[in-house]
Protein backbone atom coordinates (compact mmCIF):
# COMPACT_ATOMS: atom_id res chain seq x y z
CA UNK A 1 0.00 0.00 0.00
CA UNK A 2 1.20 3.30 -0.63
CA UNK A 3 2.43 5.76 2.04
CA UNK A 4 1.18 9.21 0.73
CA UNK A 5 3.10 10.84 3.48
CA UNK A 6 0.29 13.15 4.48
CA UNK A 7 -0.84 13.81 0.97
CA UNK A 8 -4.30 13.36 1.66
CA UNK A 9 -4.72 15.81 4.69
CA UNK A 10 -3.18 18.20 2.55
CA UNK A 11 -5.63 17.92 -0.40
CA UNK A 12 -8.63 17.85 2.42
CA UNK A 13 -7.12 20.71 3.49
CA UNK A 14 -6.67 23.09 0.41
CA UNK A 15 -9.80 21.80 -0.42
CA UNK A 16 -11.78 23.30 2.46
CA UNK A 17 -10.21 26.68 2.45
CA UNK A 18 -10.87 26.77 -1.10
CA UNK A 19 -14.36 28.08 -0.49
CA UNK A 20 -13.01 30.62 1.82
CA UNK A 21 -9.79 32.46 0.20
CA UNK A 22 -9.69 34.23 -2.78
CA UNK A 23 -6.62 33.11 -5.50
CA UNK A 24 -3.77 34.01 -2.59
CA UNK A 25 -0.67 32.98 -3.91
CA UNK A 26 0.67 31.35 -1.25
CA UNK A 27 -2.72 29.06 -1.84
CA UNK A 28 -1.25 28.80 -5.02
CA UNK A 29 2.13 27.85 -4.65
CA UNK A 30 1.07 25.44 -2.23
CA UNK A 31 -1.50 23.57 -4.58
CA UNK A 32 1.47 23.41 -6.88
CA UNK A 33 3.41 22.06 -4.75
CA UNK A 34 1.07 19.18 -3.26
CA UNK A 35 0.14 18.39 -6.91
CA UNK A 36 3.66 18.05 -7.54
CA UNK A 37 4.45 15.73 -4.60
CA UNK A 38 1.34 13.94 -5.68
CA UNK A 39 1.70 12.85 -9.37
CA UNK A 40 5.29 12.07 -7.84
CA UNK A 41 3.52 9.70 -5.51
CA UNK A 42 1.65 7.93 -7.80
CA UNK A 43 4.34 7.02 -10.45
CA UNK A 44 6.20 5.62 -7.73
CA UNK A 45 2.33 3.46 -6.67
CA UNK A 46 2.25 2.57 -10.68
CA UNK A 47 5.69 1.50 -10.52
CA UNK A 48 5.23 -0.76 -7.57
CA UNK A 49 2.18 -2.41 -9.23
CA UNK A 50 4.24 -3.14 -12.34
CA UNK A 51 6.90 -4.51 -9.90
CA UNK A 52 4.16 -6.56 -8.39
CA UNK A 53 2.69 -7.68 -11.69
CA UNK A 54 6.18 -8.90 -13.01
CA UNK A 55 6.91 -10.73 -10.33
CA UNK A 56 3.37 -12.81 -9.97
CA UNK A 57 4.21 -13.39 -13.96
CA UNK A 58 7.24 -15.16 -13.08
CA UNK A 59 5.97 -17.65 -10.93
CA UNK A 60 2.89 -18.45 -12.26
CA UNK A 61 4.79 -20.77 -14.09
CA UNK A 62 5.74 -22.28 -10.72
CA UNK A 63 2.29 -22.38 -9.13
CA UNK A 64 3.13 -26.38 -8.20
CA UNK A 65 6.36 -25.04 -6.13
CA UNK A 66 5.57 -25.27 -2.46
CA UNK A 67 4.63 -21.50 -1.21
CA UNK A 68 3.99 -20.16 -4.85
CA UNK A 69 0.32 -20.06 -4.16
CA UNK A 70 0.55 -18.47 -1.62
CA UNK A 71 3.05 -15.92 -2.75
CA UNK A 72 0.91 -15.22 -5.49
CA UNK A 73 -2.10 -14.76 -3.31
CA UNK A 74 -0.01 -12.03 -1.37
CA UNK A 75 1.42 -10.59 -4.47
CA UNK A 76 -2.30 -10.20 -5.83
CA UNK A 77 -3.60 -8.84 -2.19
CA UNK A 78 -0.76 -6.21 -2.53
CA UNK A 79 -1.25 -5.02 -5.94
CA UNK A 80 -4.89 -4.73 -5.33
CA UNK A 81 -4.26 -2.51 -2.40
CA UNK A 82 -1.82 -0.60 -4.28
CA UNK A 83 -3.29 0.13 -7.17
CA UNK A 84 -6.93 1.09 -5.06
CA UNK A 85 -4.29 3.63 -3.54
CA UNK A 86 -3.39 4.90 -6.54
CA UNK A 87 -6.92 5.21 -7.93
CA UNK A 88 -7.57 7.84 -5.08
CA UNK A 89 -4.72 9.70 -4.92
CA UNK A 90 -5.22 10.49 -8.55
CA UNK A 91 -8.87 11.47 -8.36
CA UNK A 92 -8.09 13.61 -5.51
CA UNK A 93 -5.72 15.63 -7.30
CA UNK A 94 -7.68 15.64 -10.47
CA UNK A 95 -9.87 17.96 -7.74
CA UNK A 96 -7.26 19.66 -6.55
CA UNK A 97 -6.09 20.05 -9.81
CA UNK A 98 -9.90 21.69 -10.75
CA UNK A 99 -9.42 24.08 -8.34
CA UNK A 100 -5.80 25.01 -9.27
CA UNK A 101 -7.65 25.83 -12.87
CA UNK A 102 -10.65 27.61 -10.99
CA UNK A 103 -7.61 30.29 -9.34
CA UNK A 104 -5.74 30.48 -12.62
CA UNK A 105 -3.01 28.70 -11.48
CA UNK A 106 0.45 27.02 -13.73
CA UNK A 107 -1.38 25.93 -16.61
CA UNK A 108 1.85 23.29 -16.69
CA UNK A 109 0.50 21.80 -13.35
CA UNK A 110 -3.04 20.87 -15.36
CA UNK A 111 -1.73 18.51 -17.50
CA UNK A 112 -0.88 15.61 -14.64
Amino acid sequence: MLEPSGLAERIDSICSRMADVNAERDLLIEIEDVLAQGYIEALRGESRSRRLAERLEAIMGTLDSPGAMSEAQTLVRERQLVDASVRELRLRLRVLRDHLARLGGDQAALHG
